[in-house]
């Protein structure tokens, strides 16, 4: 969760790198979690993961670490399915 944490502080402090290692690390996962919950709906799944990141990324400062980043992300995409 250290590598996690590195990465929001990047993120947050505005490192362009780290926006592209977050978006090549979670959109996949994001995408494939939505995916099994929208019954296949490629479109749909794309839209949830589309809207869920949008709402993501503005809060990263909020998420404190207790639980994996994706974890808590999955949440966002929960409550947009």
């Amino acid at each position: 969760m250290d590598a996690e944490r590195e990465l929001v502080r990047r993120l947050l402090s505005g490192d362009e790198a780290s926006f592209d290692r977050f978006i090549a690390d979670y959109y996949p996962r994001l995408y494939r979690f939505a995916y099994r919950r929208v019954s296949g709906n490629r479109d749909l799944a794309l839209d949830v993961v589309q809207a869920t990141l949008a709402k993501v990324i503005p809060r990263l400062g909020a998420w404190r670490g207790e639980a994996p980043l994706f974890s808590w992300m999955c949440g966002f995409c929960r409550f947009e399915i």
